[in-house]
């Protein structure tokens, strides 16, 4: 028999909840006016999160996003703007959680440079993503970046 949308509903929401839990927050599930579950989504606007330009000229843009869970893991996400193409993925509950901060960034800096086509290779933009991995290996990750208010950017460059 086909799953009804009473049932997918709530079985989206108790795994939307799970997965909210997993990262450490605490609390009773919470459903808006339309019986969804709303739990893990206003973190995303926190000014927890963290955000590093690695590139902004015309046409080419390129940004990660970091922060730290309350259960001491972190997550990231990018977004890159090119002439022909783009992506974006914020943080969020359903990211790969990692134990570093810099395990986060790195983990976004490949992710960038594998989804590079051969025109997006310009050299400012590799220059970028090596810079941004540079600054991680050499100090300390912990004070990398001082948090920032929210939507605060600093650039590279």
């Amino acid at each position: 028999m086909e799953e009804t949308f009473i049932e997918r509903q709530r079985r989206e929401n108790q795994r939307q909840y799970e997965k909210w839990l997993s990262c450490g927050f605490q609390g009773d599930m919470e459903l808006d006016k339309n019986g969804w579950c709303t739990n893990g989504i206003s973190f995303y606007k926190s000014e927890n999160v963290e955000r590093c330009i690695l590139f902004d000229k015309p046409y080419f843009k390129g940004t990660i996003e970091f922060m730290e869970l309350p259960n001491g893991k972190w997550i990231s996400g990018s977004s890159c703007t090119f002439p022909l193409h783009g992506w974006g993925h914020g943080v969020s509950v359903w990211n790969e959680q990692y134990d570093t901060k810099q395990e986060a960034i790195f983990n976004q800096i490949d992710y960038i440079e594998r989804n590079l086509s051969e025109k997006d290779k310009k050299k400012f933009v590799l220059d970028a993503l090596q810079s941004c991995r540079n600054k991680y290996k050499e100090i300390d990750v912990e004070l990398a970046f001082e948090p920032m208010a929210q939507f605060e950017q600093v650039s590279l460059f």
